[in-house]
């Protein structure tokens, strides 16, 4: 027995589906805030640049968690 309970892999696939679509909610409210900003820019581009933030903003979450907290990885 290797120690590893299987359950474990299923309960982190279904967090990345539950990932996208809090992010997508998230997008929803972004995207109109950076398009109103802005006329010129395309709605696609508002969408973008919305989704862009939402990617630092986690980039930025996870590398505090992991210089503060390096024992848990």
């Amino acid at each position: 027995m290797s120690g590893c309970d299987p359950s474990l892999g299923a309960s982190r696939s279904q967090k990345l589906p539950l990932a996208i679509f809090v992010a997508l909610c998230l997008n929803l409210l972004i995207a109109p805030i950076v398009y109103a900003a802005d006329s010129t820019l395309e709605r696609f581009s508002g969408w973008a640049i919305g989704v862009l933030g939402l990617v630092t903003l986690a980039i930025i979450i996870y590398l505090s968690i992991v210089v503060f907290q390096p024992e848990r990885f």
